[in-house]
């Protein structure tokens, strides 16, 4: 979530090629989100509400958003967190306040349709590619996103997706990896490392946008840490040859104490993590892998290869 260069978001799209794919300048007429520069607030106060809870409030600023859309602030669905969650400057009453400069991919539900379409169009050629793999094609959504609380259609770019099942929905991955074969491997150490399950959206082509259908956790076993964990977020998506897709990371040390900033989540790993569970014997699933290309120089632990689960 750091800075990653200086300039304007038109400086860094336009003249240099160095945002990310699937975005262009502030003055765009491709219909393209922008990656626009500016500060990412956080604020975390007690919830008069509810005893024990915080309210975690996030706002962007950004003088290219002002530009391209009108209104220099994006806001984010505010979240209700317990007090173990938050960070202990902020229980202690020392901060509530944290900013960052940071770049956010910003715009439209469209635009963000168009620019996942020519990121799928510019698909790398000459890379790992499955010989069975016609369904997995530009209609499977390549993000996840980050909605905004009270204008649906503009949304924030988040991690990119990297795993895709071909048979299972999202219930039945869900019931295999915490009840299967597996043992129960993939659950999460306690209730407290598994609270914070924060929505996510995923575009659909005809024009919708759904939320996770559900979530699958596994913990990392760690001497210093109890809230390292993988995490999956499952969803459900209407195509005849891929019922789930999900994008799957691993969660950090501190995940969970608001706000965590500046976390490598590890999208590669977590990839492989899954992999290896359906792998190992515990289902007569294959995998192949793909590179798409959705890659992120937010999430560079990202390659943009995903997993593609089939049965034999």
């Amino acid at each position: 979530m750091g800075v990653g260069g200086v300039g304007s978001a038109r400086e860094r799209t336009d003249n240099d090629g160095s945002g990310p794919p699937g975005t262009a300048g502030v003055a765009n007429e491709e219909r393209l989100p922008i990656h626009a520069e500016g500060k990412l607030i956080h604020k975390i106060t007690p919830n008069p509400d509810s005893e024990g809870e915080y309210r975690y409030e996030r706002t962007f600023k950004s003088p290219d958003l002002a530009e391209r859309y009108g209104d220099p602030t994006f806001t984010y669905e505010t979240i209700s967190v317990p007090k173990e969650q938050v960070r202990e400057e902020v229980r202690n009453g020392e901060r509530s306040t944290y900013v960052q400069r940071t770049q956010q991919v910003i715009g439209t539900a469209q635009e963000q349709r168009n620019a996942e379409r020519e990121i799928w169009n510019k698909k790398p050629e000459g890379g790992v590619q499955p010989q069975h793999i016609p369904p997995l094609d530009g209609n499977v959504p390549l993000y996840h996103y980050k909605k905004e609380s009270d204008a649906e259609d503009m949304q924030n770019r988040g991690a990119p997706l990297n795993v895709a099942w071909e048979t299972e929905d999202s219930q039945s991955i869900k019931n295999h990896m915490e009840n299967g074969n597996g043992g129960g491997r993939w659950l999460p150490a306690s209730p407290i490392t598994a609270i914070i399950r924060q929505n996510r959206y995923v575009n659909l082509p005809d024009g919708g946008t759904k939320s996770n259908d559900t979530h699958v956790m596994r913990w990392v076993p760690n001497a210093l840490c109890t809230t390292k964990q993988y995490h999956i977020r499952l969803y459900d998506v209407p195509f005849d040859d891929i019922k789930a897709v999900g994008q799957a990371h691993r969660d950090p040390c501190d995940h969970g104490k608001i706000p965590f900033l500046d976390a490598n989540f590890k999208l590669d790993k977590a990839r492989e993590a899954v992999v290896g569970f359906w792998g190992d014997g515990h289902s007569n699933i294959n995998h192949e892998s793909t590179d798409i290309g959705n890659t992120s120089n937010k999430f560079g632990s990202h390659s943009g290869t995903w997993a593609y689960f089939d049965e034999d």
